[in-house]
């Protein structure tokens, strides 16, 4: 390289032969005395071929510039892409190494509990104590859920139901049938009596007898029909009264006689009965 200080009073043609005469690779240095010679001469010729020549060297810096430019992208693109598949890589054997640890560790609860649970079966079955089911119904329940050694038998549980056959307060049934053998403290339902339910009758009278039968055996009555003389004055089957007399409470179950207008009486012609004089006299 020639300092500033000469390139700025020498001759531009001087300088350039110099440059020229000094690069550092020998293939881009002046190849003969001759060519040195004209250059140092300032020939125009040598001169346009210095031009050409730097304007190539520009080029080509421009292109080794472009092209170094172009590696390091694809450089840094290619060492993403290696990261980006390292990252996936890596997530993936993490979820593999989460699934397996879940695995073993669901084994060796399964294992853990297995173990437990057969040691609680032999010790529970070792100390269980069995009991024998009594008849409870037609007892009274007040007195039955008052003894102790039922309560210790059994977990006690009522259920009250209307019954017209066991008096108010006694037991009508049990969930557990008579003479069977169940674990100490299992619960036993016990079903007691509200006594006998009571029904407000309701008002049939004017309904036709089908509909108020209906009624009547929907609400657990039984139904009797009683049928009335009639003149020809009512519609046949429509219901008169009841008994009891509606709006009155009645036992459900109980009877209800239903009274009914009858058919109406057939009317007949009167005949004519054509006699001789001689049946007169």
């Amino acid at each position: 390289m020639i300092p500033a200080h000469f390139a700025e009073v020498l001759p531009a043609y001087l300088v350039s032969a110099l440059h020229n005469a000094l690069k550092i690779f020998p293939d881009d240095r002046i190849k003969t005395a001759e060519e040195l010679r004209e250059q140092l001469s300032g020939s125009p010729s040598i001169m346009a071929s210095n031009k050409i020549a730097n304007t190539k060297q520009a080029d080509a810096d421009a292109v080794s510039d472009e092209e170094a430019e172009r590696i390091r992208k694809e450089k840094l693109r290619r060492q993403q892409e290696r990261k980006e598949e390292q990252t996936k890589t890596l997530l993936i054997t993490f979820g593999i190494c989460v699934v397996v640890g879940l695995l073993v560790l669901a084994g060796i609860w399964f294992f853990t509990q297995r173990d437990n649970n057969g040691g609680d079966t032999t010790n529970s079955t070792e100390n269980v104590s069995l009991v024998n089911v009594p008849n409870f119904a037609g007892q009274s329940y007040s007195r039955i859920s008052s003894d102790e050694v039922q309560n210790q038998r059994f977990k006690i549980i009522a259920k009250y139901e209307y019954s017209s056959n066991t008096e108010v307060g006694y037991i009508v049934s049990q969930s557990i049938d008579e003479g069977q053998q169940v674990v100490q403290g299992s619960e036993l339902i016990l079903v007691v009596s509200k006594g006998v339910e009571y029904i407000e009758l309701p008002d049939v009278s004017g309904m036709v007898y089908t509909l108020a039968e209906a009624q009547l055996r929907g609400l657990g009555f039984t139904v009797t029909k009683v049928v009335k003389e009639n003149d020809g004055r009512y519609t046949a089957d429509q219901v008169i009264s009841t008994v009891p007399l509606s709006k009155t409470s009645v036992a459900k179950g109980s009877e209800i006689m239903v009274q009914v207008w009858g058919d109406p009486p057939t009317t007949t012609a009167p005949t004519t009965t054509q006699r001789s004089i001689f049946d007169i006299f």
